[in-house]
């Protein structure tokens, strides 16, 4: 075999060691390696609605928790849940025997202690006479005169606790204090009852509420309650009532947090965790089909900024989340002919999909949606309205 032919077999088994190689790469690697494509968006200018959504429960605004104020056992009960009431209406009767039957003895006590003081008063009056005639000594005078007014005192108890009987007997009739609906009736006739005073806060009889203002109460956690304002216009929905919307106004948000009981029972946060601040939210117009109870869903309008300059969420990225608010830095990624220029941002409100750029850039600007280099990028939280500067 000459020189020649010996070059031309190596060459052809190199050409064919070469392909074999290259194709089973292909075969494992699935093909050569790509580029990755960098998705972009174009800045663009639109309105951007700032939105608050949070959740509560419909109460009535205006209610009224009856509840007994003497101690008895429920003779009879009026009303039912969902009755319409007015003020004054009985809505229960409590037995009355016991009362009466005390009365009765404090009657005879009565006349008992009258006829006493007629007898002590006969014999102060002759004591009276002699004394003045210097018959008695002046220690029998004095005695006279104050078993005469021991007797009064006595008669005077006795009229006092008849009177206070007199108001209980009358408390065994329990009105409605203010027209309303029924709601929550938790008694039944031959059910003792417990009444309320100073030492025991009383057995719950039922609500009396006036259906016609209604309210949700929510709890807005404290890095959003700032941008809450008495007046503010709110969107209202529930679940149960799918396709209707209703209206409310924040009549009132808490000066200070919700308490949340500690250990020890004192009322302390744990540290790090989020406080909430109690807002009502007063209902207007019609709401017929709403009932206490349920949850309603509410959507705060914050701000609503035409003509915005808006970037995609996913188009921001910060490099701390955790750092203090003043400390943390947003910005973009803006695309050249060659490649992605970091640019520094100020951000303004967001809605669901975008966030204004107030400073740092200006309109028609091409931004990656995703960093463009290799680095690990730390998970992105929703940029909130306090995170920006």
């Amino acid at each position: 075999m000459t020189m020649k032919r010996m070059v031309i077999i190596a060459i052809v088994v190199a050409a064919f060691a070469c392909g074999s190689w290259f194709g089973y790469r292909r075969l494992v690697t699935g093909g050569p390696a790509k580029r990755t494509r960098i998705e972009t968006r174009m800045l663009t200018n639109r309105v951007i609605v700032s939105m608050l959504e949070e959740t509560g429960t419909v109460r009535p605004m205006n209610s009224v928790i009856i509840k007994s104020e003497v101690n008895g056992r429920v003779d009879a009960v009026f009303v039912e849940d969902g009755d319409v009431v007015t003020a004054g209406c009985v809505l229960v009767e409590l037995d009355k025997v016991d009362l009466q039957n005390k009365r009765k003895e404090l009657e005879l006590d009565h006349q008992e202690s009258l006829l006493n003081l007629e007898q002590t008063d006969l014999a102060y009056n002759r004591k009276r006479q002699l004394y003045e005639q210097k018959l008695v000594s002046p220690d029998l005078f004095d005695s006279a005169r104050i078993d005469r007014d021991l007797k009064s005192n006595r008669v005077a108890k006795i009229m006092s606790q008849i009177n206070t009987v007199d108001d209980d007997l009358r408390k065994t009739t329990i009105i409605a204090p203010a027209a309303g609906t029924v709601m929550n009736r938790a008694i039944e006739p031959g059910e003792v009852v417990i009444g309320a005073n100073s030492v025991s806060s009383g057995t719950e009889l039922m609500k009396v509420a006036d259906l016609a203002v209604l309210e949700v109460r929510a709890v807005v956690n404290e890095v959003d309650v700032s941008t809450v304002r008495t007046g503010m216009q709110v969107k209202v929905t529930t679940d149960c009532l799918p396709g209707q919307q209703f209206t409310g106004v924040v009549e009132h948000v808490a000066p200070a947090a919700v308490s949340q009981a500690s250990s020890g029972g004192g009322s302390s946060s744990a540290a790090g965790q989020v406080q909430g601040f109690e807002v009502l939210v007063l209902l207007q117009g019609t709401f017929r089909q709403l009932k206490p109870g349920m949850t309603a869903n509410l959507t705060f309008i914050r701000a609503v900024v035409s003509n915005a300059l808006a970037a995609p969420l996913s188009a921001v990225f910060c490099d701390d989340y955790e750092a203090a608010v003043n400390d943390q830095k947003f910005y973009l990624f803006a695309k050249t002919p060659s490649n992605f220029i970091k640019a520094f941002v100020m951000l303004g409100v967001q809605d669901a999909d975008a966030v204004q750029i107030v400073s740092g850039m200006t309109g028609r600007i091409e931004v990656a949606l995703s960093r463009p280099d290799s680095m690990t990028e730390k998970p992105k939280p929703t940029v909130r309205e306090n995170d920006r500067h």
